[in-house]
């Protein structure tokens, strides 16, 4: 069975998690922890965090790590963003890793040892797996290429095409990942793009 997921930080401005449900969404992905400060995490998280529940939506969460604190660190600081929303139970976690060093924010990419902590840190104390996103440009750049897979099978990353214009389906090749010891994608982000209503 398919289910669709919509990211949720700041960015997302006025939109509501009604507005998602209401575009046929079933689970509403919030970042709620960005290194260890709460950047890009919209001001509304906990009101919305309630609305997905009250609709019965399924929820997920993701925390965008960068190299700028240990990874142990970080996860514990998001684990406590988690508990603090009730969100440390019944929902999906995810570790956004994808920061590059020389950007205009000055943060710094995580290493190995970073997204090592981070993982096995935060399935400590979650108690379960998590997931993992990243991108193929990303994870298979000059002095990475790391074994992903070996800490958690979990893997969400856009194809490695690129986005498409819709979602291809459960049978796609574009589910085959083939970095990073990963085969295929457990999550596809297919698209970033414009919210259209049905109808």
């Amino acid at each position: 069975m398919t289910r669709y997921i919509a990211d949720y930080a700041s960015y997302q401005g006025a939109l509501t998690v009604a507005d998602l449900n209401r575009a046929e969404f079933q689970v509403v992905n919030f970042k709620t922890s960005h290194t260890l400060t709460t950047k890009s995490v919209h001001p509304r998280i906990a009101a919305e965090v309630a609305s997905a529940k009250a609709l019965k939506m399924g929820i997920g969460t993701f925390h965008w790590l960068t190299g700028d604190a240990p990874g142990a660190d970080q996860a514990r600081y998001a684990f406590g963003r988690l508990s603090t929303l009730g969100l440390t139970a019944g929902t999906m976690h995810t570790v956004d890793v994808e920061e590059q060093t020389g950007t205009d924010d000055a943060e710094s990419a995580p290493t190995f040892a970073h997204v090592r902590d981070y993982v096995t840190t935060m399935k400590s104390l979650l108690g379960r797996p998590i997931m993992l996103y990243t991108g193929d440009w990303w994870w298979t750049a000059p002095g990475r290429s790391w074994n992903g897979a070996g800490l958690t099978p979990f893997l969400m990353a856009a194809p490695n095409v690129g986005y498409l214009d819709a979602y291809p389906g459960a049978t796609s090749p574009h589910w085959k990942a083939g970095y990073g010891g990963w085969t295929n994608l457990s999550a596809m982000q297919y698209a970033v793009d414009t919210l259209i209503y049905p109808g």
